[in-house]
């Protein structure tokens, strides 16, 4: 059991940091951080209605697989309504 924990956690640490050089615009030109940063409200909101289903889907539905996704899909959710939030949020202005 331990080597594969080991495994699915070395995987985890790469994707986090694969996902860290894209949000910093390393992976990015300046045309898809453009566009990315344009319609990012869209995809926040997308990710929210989508997460939102699946929640409301594997709640009203039986089964082990439905136990197994609806928490997974609630935390998904607190995490887009949470970037939707930071994307909407007025930033105060420093003298």
């Amino acid at each position: 059991m331990f080597p594969l924990t080991a495994r699915l956690f070395g995987i985890w640490q790469a994707f986090i940091q694969n996902l860290s050089t894209v949000f910093q615009g390393a992976v990015m030109g300046d045309k898809q951080r453009k566009i990315f940063r344009n319609n990012r409200g869209s995809l926040a909101k997308a990710g929210m209605l989508a997460t939102m289903g699946t929640a409301v889907y594997s709640g009203f539905a039986g089964g082990r697989l439905a136990r197994f996704i609806h928490p997974w899909a609630g935390l998904a959710l607190v995490g887009f309504v949470f970037w939707c939030q930071q994307i909407n949020m007025k930033r105060k202005r420093t003298v």
